[in-house]
């Protein structure tokens, strides 16, 4: 019951001394990570990578995103609002995601915004990273974000998706890249998406 409204709210969560804690998916919590910090390793180090890009293949992403909603402007009934990738120069693949969020009432600009939004986000987290970091980073919670800078100097603004605190205290991170200010905060330049697609039985 709680995913949807914090896909409609754009929250994140987190758990916190057995309490599940919700915030803005903006307003997490910031950790800078010290470049001499990444790559930590007991033993052997298994390899001299700091950061370990990894791309999530193009055909995964979506090119649609339609979503269900309750429409207060026609007598609460049901609306869909999509939002779509504009004459996309190499993408040759079709990916429509469609979100029921049937059980929430959204105006027809809130919709849009939110699919507007969703479809930003899933093109440019779409880059994942993966970091080996001491004890001294063992506070670090799913939904944080952390500043890193690579040893070419670029700095990539991540959130934690994943962390894994080994026997060693090592603690590994597996984080997207991330935007922050990504909500559309106009109207997406589109038509509205008018009567919903029939829902399969």
């Amino acid at each position: 019951n709680l995913i949807p409204l914090m896909l409609a709210g754009q929250l994140t969560s987190q758990e916190r001394d057995g309490a599940l804690c919700f915030q803005d998916t903006d307003a997490a919590d910031v950790v800078q990570v010290r470049n001499e910090d990444l790559g930590a390793f007991v033993g052997t180090p298994e390899g001299d990578r700091k950061l370990v890009f990894t791309k999530v293949a193009q055909e995964d992403l979506p090119t649609s995103i339609g979503i269900r909603h309750q429409d207060p402007d026609n007598a609460y009934a049901d609306g869909y609002q999509s939002f779509g990738l504009r004459s996309p120069n190499g993408v040759d693949h079709e990916n429509r995601q469609e979100i029921d969020l049937s059980n929430l009432v959204l105006t027809r600009k809130q919709a849009r915004n939110l699919a507007g939004t969703l479809m930003r986000r899933a093109w440019i987290n779409s880059t994942t990273v993966e970091m080996t970091l001491p004890a001294a980073y063992v506070d670090i919670l799913e939904g944080d974000l952390l500043t890193v800078t690579d040893d070419e100097g670029n700095d990539h603004t991540v959130r934690v998706i994943l962390r894994d605190v080994g026997t060693n205290f090592l603690v590994k991170i597996q984080a997207v890249k991330e935007e922050l200010d990504l909500a559309v905060t106009g109207s997406p330049v589109q038509t509205a998406s008018g009567i919903p697609p029939a829902l399969p039985t």
